[in-house]
This record gives structure tokens, sequence and C-alpha cells, in this order.
């Protein structure tokens, strides 16, 4: 496959000579005899085969000066297509761009352990909420905090992973968080310190806190039912929250991002080069969960999708 995709250059107007959709048709059904999918990925397949062909159908443009016509097709409109989102990306970008504030910013990626995975895929909708509200209000209370050198209310855009670079189920949520804060008054800006925002330990164990307080509340309303075998197996929501304070519920990395460019494009990159693995365990004289903050390099280029505050 490699050798297929290394030999298919790009047209003079940028379109590769090869695409996902013509190698899903041609390879595709041999695949798919092979490996059994499920019904999702065998719709978003189907989407991405049938993508502006004809099987869709299509309309007709003409030129109004000699005739000519061309037939254009439809397209899927899957947002796993990489055509259909190509568009939709090049505008988010310009969105995203457009909210930037001219200051530095900083890249914080809190983690969930894998013994929560069982729970995690059957409650998600549960569960990625009370993620994002866990690590939201974590980061919003140590920013009206002055005693953490702000005192305001933080902005930040976050971006829930599901996967990590082996496409392994692994849950996180990235924040891309303004190096500052908006005073209380709210008539004043409260720059923070150009390389350091928030004490990573005492982050990660604040929003471990809350996350598990959440997750003993969706238990007592019923909102999380257990899941057949992982964590929940034989002890319920007892059981959860004792593997996830075993395994280090709360996991935080954190770099300095850097300031946004004048020009044209991404703003500067939003992944910290360092990789957001699960929280390390304990230590002698230390405690699981708590996560050693790396010196910052050079980041890596990233993205963000779910804007908060």
């Amino acid at each position: 496959m490699a050798t297929l995709l290394s030999a298919a250059p790009a047209t003079a107007a940028g379109r590769p000579v090869l695409e996902v959709g013509d190698i899903f048709r041609q390879y595709g059904p041999a695949y798919r005899a092979r490996h059994p999918l499920p019904l999702h990925p065998l719709r978003v397949m189907e989407a991405i085969e049938t993508c502006r062909t004809a099987a869709l159908g299509g309309h007709l443009e003409q030129c109004d000066h000699c005739g000519h016509q061309r037939p254009v097709y439809n397209s899927c409109r899957n947002r796993h297509c990489p055509k259909c989102q190509a568009t939709v990306r090049v505008q988010w970008l310009a969105d995203r761009q457009a909210e930037l504030l001219p200051v530095g910013y900083f890249h914080n990626v809190f983690t969930l352990p894998h013994e929560l995975n069982d729970l995690l895929a059957a409650n998600p909708r549960v569960m990625y909420n009370l993620l994002f509200h866990s690590a939201a209000q974590t980061l919003q209370a140590f920013a009206a905090d002055p005693a953490y050198g702000l005192g305001g209310q933080l902005g930040f855009t976050a971006v829930l992973h599901t996967w990590d670079q082996k496409l392994l189920y692994h849950v996180h949520l990235h924040c891309v968080i303004a190096g500052g804060a908006l005073a209380c008054d709210p008539s004043r800006w409260l720059p923070a310190r150009p390389n350091y925002l928030f004490p990573v330990r005492e982050l990660s164990d604040a929003f471990r806190a809350r996350y598990l307080d959440g997750l003993q509340r969706a238990f007592a309303r019923g909102a999380l039912p257990r899941p057949p075998g992982g964590a929940g197996r034989g002890g319920g929501a007892g059981g959860v929250v004792a593997a996830a304070r075993r395994e280090g519920l709360g996991g935080v990395f954190a770099a300095a991002v850097g300031r946004p460019r004048e020009s044209p494009g991404v703003p500067e990159p939003v992944h910290a080069s360092h990789r957001h693995q699960q929280p390390p365990p304990a230590q002698p004289g230390g405690r699981a969960g708590d996560v050693r903050l790396p010196r910052p390099a050079r980041p890596q280029p990233g993205q963000t999708t779910h804007r908060v505050g």
C-alpha cells in the first residue's frame, strides 16, 4: 500500500491522481470479504466509494459561451470523507484564526486511564461530557484563583481525541489556552507568565477529584450502568472509581505554545512534542497519577475543534 500511495503524484491542478475513494473502489470489496466490519465503517466506506460519482446523481454545468457541458456529481457529505471535509476544514481554520488573541498560548492534555475504556465506549455521551466539564471547571477554578497568578476568566479551545498514534482507543482532551485571563470587572486583561501557566501536579489532582466526583454522581443518578466486564466488573461505581484511582486518573501534560504568527495560515503549533501517554505508576515517595512536567520542547503541528470560554 505504501508503494501504491507513493507512486501517486498530484495533477497540475493539485488533485492527487490516486484518492482514498479510488483505493476503496478497487480494493474495498475484497477487503470486506476477508474482514467482516461493523455497520458504521461499512457505511463510511460506501459513502467514500460513491462520493462524487454517478451513483449519487448530479447535474450538468454548461458554458454560456460555447455550450460545452460537463457532469458534476453530488458529494456524500460524510464527515469522514476527505473530499467533503476539505472545504469545511479550510473554513474552520479561517474561523479559528479570526478568534486568536495577540498573546501566547499554552497546550494542556487531560488523559483518562485505559481501565475506563469499557465504560467510555459503552457510555460515550456521559463520559465525554464529564471529561469536558471536569477539565473546563478545573482550568477556570485555577484561573479565578489569584494565588495561581491570574484571578479572572480563562479562554481556551478544547478538542476530544479518542485514539492515539497507533489508532488504539485512548481518550484524552487537548486544551489550547490563551496566556492570560479577563479580569472579573471585566475591564482588564491579566497576562500570564510567558512559559508557565499552572502547576501541573496540582492541576492533575484537582482534575482527578472533579472527574471521580462526577463518576460517583453519575452512578448515583443511574446515568452510568455497569458495562459487561472491564473496570466496573464486580464492584459497580466503587470498582470503577477504585480502578481510576489506582491507575492514576487525572494525567495532565502541558507545554508553552508561543504567539500566533501574523502571516496567514495555522497559528503556532498546538501539539506538544512530548507524547501524552498514560500517567506513570506510583514511584517511591510519590503517588499514582503524579505527573512531572517535561521541559517544553519544540512543539509539533496539531488541531483543535471545540471552543470553551
